[in-house]
């Protein structure tokens, strides 16, 4: 081969050489304040405890990924003290609401030592006289029928006639409660016996003492019924109601609104 060739061919041997060959790697990074090489994220200084790659002093929730939110609320699970309720503790009584036995209300206030708090209790003192169902119960007393409301708890009202008929289940009352109905009441005969009936519409009037569910004439805390064992409507069956003129005194029927 000529040297005229060789000349010719020689940029193309260097330059194939060159691309044969990788560039020998650079210097270590230079250490930083600390003395160690700074780490991908840049946290070195400023530390990243979590792993999640944010620097501490950006980071929402240093104790864990910020991404990792079960609920959806912003909070990282790891510094939300309620991971799986979105609006965490609603009613600030220190119970997750997932967990609050008495949503709304201080789970704490439990007067009584029953396990209920007070703001989930039927009636105003905390003690049911009739637990006709888990949503209506009998609250004792002697109160008008324009008190009431008194006799039940914060998160209760006053049940209506319907309702007591609905979710009795059967029961027999041991006391006289009222209902939220200004109730009246009509008669007739039933097999030749007489029977009554109370009703929201028609019928006579009882002029601040309507018809009321009455455990007999006369209850433990002396409430009277003149009037019992009348239907709901109609004459029957008997749906445990009466009273009317005369009986100005009873408990309340304490109902979940």
């Amino acid at each position: 081969m000529s040297s005229l060739t060789i000349r010719r061919l020689l940029p193309t041997l260097v330059l194939g050489l060159l691309l044969a060959c990788p560039p020998a790697p650079g210097p270590p990074a230079a250490a930083d304040a600390t003395g160690e090489p700074p780490d991908a994220t840049g946290c070195a200084e400023r530390g990243d405890a979590d792993g999640d790659g944010v620097c501490d002093d950006e980071d929402l929730c240093p104790a864990g990924p910020d991404a990792s939110d079960a609920d959806g609320d912003g909070l990282a699970d790891a510094c939300d003290p309620c991971p799986v309720d979105p609006d965490n503790d609603s009613d600030g009584d220190g119970s997750c609401d997932s967990q609050d036995l008495c949503p709304g209300f201080d789970d704490a206030d439990d007067r009584d030592g029953d396990g209920i708090p007070a703001g989930c209790e039927a009636c105003a003192d905390e003690g049911e006289e009739d637990v006709f169902s888990p949503s209506l119960a009998g609250c004792a007393g002697t109160v008008t029928w324009d008190s009431r409301s008194r006799l039940c708890g914060p998160g209760r009202v006053v049940c209506s006639a319907a309702r007591w008929v609905a979710e009795r289940g059967g029961a027999t009352p041991t006391h006289n409660y009222w209902t939220d109905d200004d109730l009246g009441y009509d008669d007739g005969l039933v097999d030749g016996a007489f029977a009554c009936l109370a009703t929201e519409s028609g019928g006579a009037t009882c002029p601040g003492e309507p018809m009321r569910v009455c455990a007999g004439r006369s209850d433990p805390l002396g409430n009277r019924c003149g009037w019992t064992d009348c239907g709901y409507r109609s004459l029957r069956p008997s749906e445990h109601l009466g009273g009317c003129a005369s009986n100005p005194t009873a408990g309340s029927l304490c109902c979940t609104p």
